[in-house]
């Protein structure tokens, strides 16, 4: 059940009935792990075998933090991230060889590429590790934080961009990055939201127009976004919502769309002049086409 008032209602339970009943025989741990997967923290080390941790960690990788370092062999390590990336951090340092570290990094909703040694840190692992998760820029040393490594990071994941180094926090690459991923728009800093980069955001994916400085939300930059989809209207300031602004919309936009934004958003003062202008456009549509066929 992924309900989250339910699962913290099931931890609190779990970790009051442990903290008040001890675990004192092995039975008792297999049957706790069983009943709840984080159960492993509150077996006690004396119980703690090989065979119980294989069990714990197999149920669920958070039990790696609780392992004795005489258990932790590479076969449970490798069991620990491919359940779950972020265990790296509990893994022994002579443990952590580049397969295991790629491994977690495939396998990590995080940045687990602080985990990995600097040893391995080379480009290549890098490279992976922003592929997999963006955020992992902020791991990568600045010395490999290569105009390359900075656009795919970036473009994967826009936070990421508060993690470039001062050289490529420029509009240009800024640019290069809003043209593959609208959205990250929201992460840029307003210094750098010029009206080309704000434009070019919003042609990739319209609900950029959210992050777009209020100053630069004109007529022009909101019809374009209406162009693209109705949905759009959420973003565009009242200010902007005049007659003529309107007016502009029945022409340009999709009659569907036109429709739909007549009924629910053009102000009660202004529907009939608006209608009007739709049903003009639309005679002279089918006007055309009337005289296309012929």
């Amino acid at each position: 059940m992924s309900n989250p008032y339910y699962i913290y209602q099931r931890i609190e339970y779990f970790n009051n009935f442990f903290k008040n009943n001890k675990i004192t025989t092995v039975k008792q741990a297999l049957i706790a792990i069983r009943e709840w997967e984080y159960a492993f923290e509150y077996v006690p080390e004396e119980l703690k075998t090989e065979e119980l941790c294989f069990i714990a960690v197999k149920r669920s990788a958070y039990a790696l933090q609780y392992v004795p370092e005489e258990f932790k062999t590479i076969e449970l390590c490798l069991i620990a991230v491919e359940k779950d990336g972020n265990s790296l951090e509990f893994v022994p340092y002579e443990l952590k060889t580049e397969k295991l570290c790629r491994i977690a990094l495939k396998n990590s909703c995080a940045y687990s590429l602080q985990y990995v040694p600097d040893k391995l840190k080379t480009i290549e692992l890098c490279k992976y590790a922003i592929k997999c998760n963006g955020g992992n820029l902020e791991y990568v040393p600045d010395s490999l934080k290569t105009k390359e490594v900075c656009c795919i990071a970036v473009k994967g994941a826009g936070y990421a961009f508060k993690c470039l180094p001062k050289e490529y926090k420029t509009v240009e690459f800024t640019l290069a990055i809003v043209l593959e991923n609208g959205l990250s728009l929201q992460y840029i800093p307003e210094e750098l939201k010029t009206e080309e980069v704000c434009y070019a955001a919003i042609n990739n994916n319209v609900d950029a127009l959210e992050y777009v400085p209020e100053i630069l939300k004109t007529k022009e930059i909101c019809l374009s976004a209406l162009t693209k989809t109705k949905w759009a209207i959420r973003f565009v300031p009242e200010n902007i919502q005049t007659l003529d602004f309107w007016l502009d919309v029945a022409r340009d936009c999709e009659i569907d769309d036109v429709n739909y934004l007549i009924v629910s958003h053009v102000p009660l003062k202004l529907k009939d002049t608006v209608r009007i202008a739709l049903n003009k456009r639309i005679e002279e549509y089918n006007e055309k086409r009337f005289v296309k066929h012929e």
